[in-house]
């Protein structure tokens, strides 16, 4: 009983960790709020109170599309990593 209580406690499910978010955020242009959450230390509350607002953190901002919200990965990745570059990745 204790196995399934601490596997349903883990706070970021095994496919939302940094680096397979890293990785499979290469080339993209916009990302899922839950993404870039993981990569900003949010809680998923915390992360979907912010987009509301219109921005995660500093610099990074929530685009509205319909009933979702959509992280620019240039501006985030700015945010998380100092990534010069990333304002033009894809680009070219």
């Amino acid at each position: 009983m204790s196995a399934v209580a601490s596997a349903s406690s883990s706070p970021i499910p095994a496919e939302l960790n940094r680096e397979a978010i890293l990785e499979q955020l290469r080339g993209r242009f916009v990302c899922s709020v839950d993404e870039a959450r993981v990569l900003l230390d949010l809680g998923r509350v915390a992360a979907y109170r912010l987009a509301a607002t219109g921005q995660l953190a500093d610099g990074v901002p929530v685009l509205h599309c319909g009933r979702s919200y959509k992280v620019p990965v240039a501006k985030l990745m700015r945010a998380v990593i100092g990534d010069e570059d990333a304002d033009d990745q894809g680009e070219g």
